[in-house]
């Protein structure tokens, strides 16, 4: 597998790019339905899937007081990762600074590194950027204007609950 530390190296993979973007946290039922997803959204538009994760997990450095248990080491979501079939993952590190980048310039920063950008895939209400100020509706805002396409993906759920790595935890 193939794991990139900075959003340019999208730029090494050599083809188009679906990504699938989240925590990932514990690579649960959910992650892996979104995965699933976005590996056949990429084969239906002839694009690489790639899933985009961070670390450490954001909260750790947002509310380090009250940031949850990781339910993974990055080394074990990287096996778990490597499990459900995907090549490339993108690694960024989710530091004080990064925390501070606007929505829409993270979004930009992924088309740009792209060649070029076919799908973004999120899980449901997926918030992000500064003050995660970002959402679904803004994806799909700049997906128009940079021709992308975006899924997000609804709720996998058991027992009539969305499973979430917050429901794996308790």
């Amino acid at each position: 597998m193939n794991v990139l530390r900075d959003i340019r190296e999208l730029a090494t993979i050599g083809g188009p790019a679906c990504l699938a973007i989240g925590v990932f946290d514990g690579v649960h039922r959910g992650h892996q339905a979104l995965i699933a997803a976005v590996q056949e959204a990429a084969r239906r538009r002839d694009a690489l899937p790639v899933v985009v994760t961070f670390e450490p997990h954001p909260l750790k450095i947002l509310r380090p007081d009250n940031a949850p248990a990781i339910l993974t080491s990055l080394d074990h979501k990287l096996l778990l990762l490597e499990r459900t079939g995907v090549q490339h993952v993108l690694v960024i590190p989710f530091d004080e600074a990064f925390s501070r980048t606007p929505p829409e310039a993270f979004i930009r920063d992924l088309v740009a590194a792209c060649r070029p950008l076919r799908l973004i895939g999120v899980g449901f209400r997926w918030e992000f950027g500064h003050r995660r100020a970002g959402n679904v509706s803004l994806i799909e805002h700049l997906g128009t204007q940079h021709g992308f396409d975006v899924l997000e993906l609804a709720p996998v759920t058991e027992d009539h609950d969305h499973i979430s790595s917050t429901r794996v935890r308790q």
